[in-house]
């Protein structure tokens, strides 16, 4: 089983990776995916991560159905390793997400963490 801070150092190789047609799309998918701007590909990223490094999960292109495969935490325990799964439109809903990092660093004293995500910044079809 892979350590937290293998699963970071992996997942943070992939930094500056960017747009749709990439090996975690053609990974999960099974074949390129050029459309920049239709698919959100959070979870394939994450779920490609957790492949390559051993994890024994099974991969999505969903960010709960990816997350609700581990263990929920409170706040208070996040831990480096931990994913974290962000919801925008205030949903209450747990089984929805609307996008999904892997916790690079958490600052329990303010609160604050820093993840690796895929599917963000402002490149046509997102980066790592």
């Amino acid at each position: 089983m892979a350590t937290a801070e293998q699963v970071i150092k992996n997942a943070a190789k992939h930094i500056g990776v960017s747009g749709t047609d990439n090996i975690f799309n053609t990974w999960y998918w099974g074949f390129h995916c050029y459309d920049a701007n239709q698919y959100p590909w959070c979870a394939a990223f994450q779920s490609y991560n957790a492949w390559e490094v051993g994890l024994s999960c099974t991969a999505s292109a969903s960010a709960a159905g990816f997350a609700n495969q581990f263990t929920r935490v409170d706040d208070s325990e996040v831990q480096p390793g931990d994913y974290v799964i962000f919801n925008w439109d205030g949903r209450t809903d747990t089984g929805w997400a609307d996008h999904i990092g892997l916790v690079e660093w958490f600052d329990h004293g303010s609160q604050y963490f820093g993840t690796i995500e895929g599917n963000t910044g402002w490149t046509a079809g997102g980066e790592v």
